[in-house]
């Protein structure tokens, strides 16, 4: 499956097993949301139990494609068994969003991002 992001080159999907892999690049802004959704969506539809967003070729994220990074981290909000990281996020991809903040918000910035950066660890669902 092709998944194009607005003013991006085409991420690509790659599946390992029950894990898939989504590698987005180019600009993660309001305009490109809808289709990565989509993308994830499909993904976890498809019975993945672990989704990576891999953001190391975004150039630019702006607020918008920040704060929804930071919500889908994590349990699917869907398919609670399946888990979303996102690795890749670099300082400078988030430049446009730290030079437009406030200074009253820019700490709490600093730490979303500094958040991404991290690996995420889930605790396992139990089967049953």
């Amino acid at each position: 499956m092709t998944v194009t992001i607005v003013g991006a080159p085409a991420p690509r999907r790659r599946v390992e097993g029950r894990h898939t892999v989504l590698v987005v690049g180019g600009e993660l802004d309001a305009a490109s949301l809808p289709e990565l959704r989509r993308a994830l969506r499909a993904a976890v539809d498809e019975g993945a139990t672990g989704v990576v967003l891999d953001i190391a070729a975004v150039q630019r994220c702006d607020r918008e494609g920040l704060l929804e990074l930071a919500r889908l981290r994590g349990r699917d909000a869907v398919c609670r068994a399946c888990i979303v990281d996102v690795v890749g996020a670099r300082w400078t991809q988030f430049v446009s969003v730290l030079s437009a903040d406030p200074p009253l918000l820019l700490e709490t910035t600093r730490a979303l991002i500094r958040e991404l950066r991290r690996p995420h660890v889930v605790e396992t669902v139990a089967a049953g």
